[in-house]
């Protein structure tokens, strides 16, 4: 029997060609000779036919790989202790701030301003370093950054301290190691330059939830106005206050720099392929930082109740102790993830011998004196197709509807207590984390575009309704500045706080759109161009304060930053239609969808 002949019957039978009356009508010899071959070729003890098998229903498709859960809680650790202390710091410098200059807040407003403006100017250089340096060295650099700009800060305000206590001292004496203050009924002139007296435990405690210091408070509960005669007016003083903006502009590029390369570049290295798993790694993080956010000063002002000067040692001695363990367990996450070790895009048309770690800095140092400046990136930011739901993120910074100092001061103000405010801030806090297990849900169910238009539909609702409410009911201003009646801020409030779950919930789905889109050369200066509009609306949220800056003109900053959220609505509607061809699903039969047509053009695609 020939191949040709040999091969005709299965092929027959696959396709199912061959009849019954076929088979019987066909060449005896032929037939049996077919018989004997097929079960000469089949092994032992196989009964079933080739055609059987061969209709088998193909193999599932692969799952996508699996995150190790050991690399997950390294990288959960890193995360961790990174936002921890940049957090710590961040609150603690304020304590230690008024606790120097207890009278003004020109100095912490002149420091939060440069530290944003800094973040912004070196942007494109953070940028640079991400997409160019070597994935370890850049977050160590990072990591050993954030570190000794906390080392420096910590040795300029004990010094500061120091110098507090002398001066006092000299004036009737104070204890040089008390906290702010906590005394919210008198504000005499012998703490116009000192520090003021211990306060409690409980004080310290709604300090933090509320975001301020209680130094804060003296001089409007007195209502008296403050008399900035604590800024620093000698050589030595502003020398050693520039040292501390420096370091604090040192701290948040180091803390920008392991942010973006650890949520938009580690992440999606260590769960390429699997999608779910990036954003539930992405969610946790997220979760990691607002729990940070509200734990991380409360228990740096609860040091701080006891002493400034504990809370200036606890506050160093904790960057210190965790930066062993910090370094590695990236580190550890590094080394067991080759795709993690492959060279960046922009280094690919360089020369073919490997770079040592110092060519890499020289290479790395260069790029930075080259780009001190977000202009170069901008081009590659605005054209990028997920540009629109990147900025409209970035949009939703420029507010004053947060539990930040801003609303703080108002709602204290109308007549809320510091308790008041400390539950109304835990409840948002509630709210922020919440939206970290409603978001992947969401985005599961809906997708990830149409999971971002329902996000900020959510927050829009809740902040027109607060609103609404805030500027229908009076609050007449009174002789002395404070707003009368507390419940149009409440209903503000509660908008508020409804509507950070929309926000967070919008947050995880633009980072999840920039993370599947960018491509792996352009993260870092795509991401750090969106930190650059971030902290520049921030700067302008509080230029609105500054402009209107009395409590009865709150209203004014918050039509500005509904304003925000609207146009960054309006945006990512665009974004939407131009992704999907249309905004919603019609009920109606696909005959009769005229009203899709009319607002589409053309048919969508779900994504």
């Amino acid at each position: 029997m020939s191949a040709s002949t040999a091969g005709r019957v299965p092929d027959g039978l696959l396709s199912g060609e061959m009849s019954v009356e076929e088979g019987v009508e066909g060449d005896v010899e032929q037939g049996a000779e077919q018989h004997a071959e097929q079960h000469a070729e089949q092994p032992p003890h196989q009964s079933a036919a080739p055609e059987a098998m061969e209709e088998a229903p193909e193999d599932p498709p692969v799952p996508p790989p699996p995150f190790p859960t050991a690399l997950a809680t390294r990288l959960y650790i890193s995360h961790f202790l990174s936002t921890w202390n940049s957090r710590v710091f961040e609150f603690a410098a304020v304590l230690f701030l008024a606790a120097v200059f207890p009278d003004t807040l020109l100095p912490m407003s002149v420091y939060a301003v440069v530290r944003g403006v800094a973040a912004m100017v070196f942007a494109e250089a953070v940028g640079a370093c991400i997409d160019r340096v070597d994935r370890l060295v850049a977050v160590r650099a990072s990591i050993l950054g954030q570190r000794l700009a906390v080392a420096v800060s910590c040795g300029v305000f004990w010094a500061m301290l120091a110098k507090a206590t002398a001066s006092t001292a000299t004036r009737g004496g104070v204890n040089d190691a008390a906290p702010p203050a906590a005394n919210l009924t008198t504000a005499s002139s012998t703490t116009a330059n000192a520090l003021l007296l211990p306060g409690s435990l409980l004080d310290a405690f709604f300090s933090a939830l509320t975001g301020t210091s209680a130094t804060s408070s003296v001089s409007s509960t007195a209502g008296t106005a403050p008399t900035p005669t604590a800024t620093p007016s000698t050589p030595v003083a502003s020398g050693l206050f520039a040292v501390a903006v420096i370091a604090a502009c040192v701290e948040k590029l180091g803390s920008i720099l392991n942010l973006v390369a650890v949520e938009r570049d580690w992440v999606v290295v260590l769960t390429e392929g699997n999608a779910p798993a990036r954003r539930r790694v992405s969610a946790r993080m997220r979760r990691i930082d607002l729990f940070c956010k509200l734990v991380g000063p409360l228990t740096i002002s609860l040091v701080a109740a006891a002493s400034t000067r504990a809370a200036l040692w606890a506050t160093l001695g904790m960057s210190t102790a965790s930066l062993v363990a910090e370094y590695f367990c990236i580190a550890v996450v590094y080394r067991r993830v080759p795709a993690l070790r492959r060279r960046p895009a922009a280094w690919d048309d360089s020369a073919v011998a490997p770079r040592t770690t110092t060519t890499t800095f020289w290479h790395a140092t260069k790029a930075v004196a080259r780009r001190l400046l977000p202009f170069a990136s901008l081009p590659l930011y605005v054209r990028h197709p997920a540009f629109l739901p990147s900025f409209a993120l970035a949009l939703l910074y420029l507010t004053v509807l947060s539990f930040s100092g801003q609303m703080v001061t108002f709602l204290l103000a109308t007549g809320y207590t510091p308790l008041s405010v400390g539950l109304a801030r835990t409840a948002s806090t509630v709210c922020e984390l919440s939206a970290t297990w409603i978001a992947p849900r969401l985005m599961g169910r809906l997708g990830v575009v149409r999971g971002g238009i329902w996000s900020l539909s959510w927050q829009a609702l809740w902040l027109t309704a607060g609103t609404a409410v805030f500027w229908g009911l009076p609050s007449a201003a009174s002789p002395d500045g404070r707003v009368g009646g507390t419940a149009g801020a409440t209903a503000l409030a509660v908008g508020v706080a409804l509507s950070r779950i929309g926000l967070w919930g919008y947050d995880l789905c633009a980072q999840s759109l920039v993370q599947d889109e960018v491509a792996d050369a352009h993260r870092g200066a795509f991401s750090t161009a969106e930190a650059a509009f971030q902290n520049l609306f921030e700067v302008l949220a509080y230029a609105t304060t500054i402009l209107w800056a009395r409590p009865d003109q709150f209203r004014w900053p918050v039509v500005v930053s509904a304003a925000a959220v609207y146009t960054a609505a309006a945006l990512y509607t665009a974004f939407v239609r131009r992704r999907r061809g249309h905004l919603f699903h019609s009920p109606l039969p696909p005959a009769q969808r005229w009203l899709d047509k009319a607002f589409s053009g053309r048919r969508g695609v779900d994504v």
